[in-house]
Formats: structure tokens, C-alpha cells, sequence
């Protein structure tokens, strides 16, 4: 199986994501909510562009949870691709395969169907 690297801020979007689906709530409420333009919105989900530090706990809020709760979510996301084998550390040449959010959460989703207990 091939190993992939991830940007951090895709894996914040898949947890971003996965609660926002949780909650029954489209992209364009939550990006109501937090006063952004729908576009902008998803392009943090995506990891296209990293949340500040005070955005995440503003999506949190909007989410009902905290943005540590958020950040620990992403942890066990990673965490989990990496036990899994589909994630690899970055070697820093750019020349390994990426994910985009959409693979993360289907590998997620995978691994979560597979494992006892899993979130």
C-alpha cells in the first residue's frame, strides 16, 4: 500500500467536516454563521487555506465544541491514517503523493468501518 503525506490543515478540515455532518449543517450555515462567504468557508474546511487560530475556535463554536476538541479530533484522524499505513511522514523532497480532504475521509471512514469501537 502506498503512503501518502497530508497538510495538517486537510486533516483539521476532515474533522471540521466529519462534526459539521454530525450536525446535519450545510457549508453555507455554518459559513453564515461565522460571517464568511461560502467559498471561504471551504476552502478552510478543505485545508485549502489554514484557520487562524482564532477561526478554529469560532468554526468550534459554531460546531458546539471547543477548538481543542477540534484539534484532538484531527490528532485521532492522523493518528490513525499513519497506524493504518496510509499516511507517511513528509521526507521534505515534495515529490511524495498528497491527499486531498475527500481521501482522508474516505480512508477514515475505511478504517473506522474496520475497527472496533471506532468513532
Amino acid at each position: 500500500m502506498m503512503a501518502f503525506v497530508v497538510a495538517y490543515s486537510v486533516i483539521v478540515g476532515a474533522a471540521i467536516r466529519l462534526r459539521r455532518r454530525g450536525l446535519h449543517l450545510t457549508m453555507d450555515t455554518l459559513a453564515v454563521a461565522l460571517d464568511l462567504s461560502r467559498s471561504g468557508y471551504s476552502r478552510l474546511e478543505t485545508g485549502d487555506t489554514v484557520p487562524s487560530i482564532e477561526q478554529l475556535r469560532r468554526i468550534a463554536t459554531a460546531l458546539g465544541t471547543t477548538a481543542a476538541t477540534l484539534v484532538i479530533e484531527a490528532s485521532k484522524i492522523e493518528d490513525a491514517l499513519f497506524a493504518a499505513g496510509v499516511l507517511a511522514a513528509d521526507d521534505g523532497a515534495g515529490t511524495a503523493p498528497t491527499l486531498d480532504v475527500k481521501a482522508v475521509l474516505r480512508a477514515w471512514k475505511a478504517w473506522s468501518a474496520v475497527q472496533p469501537g471506532a468513532p
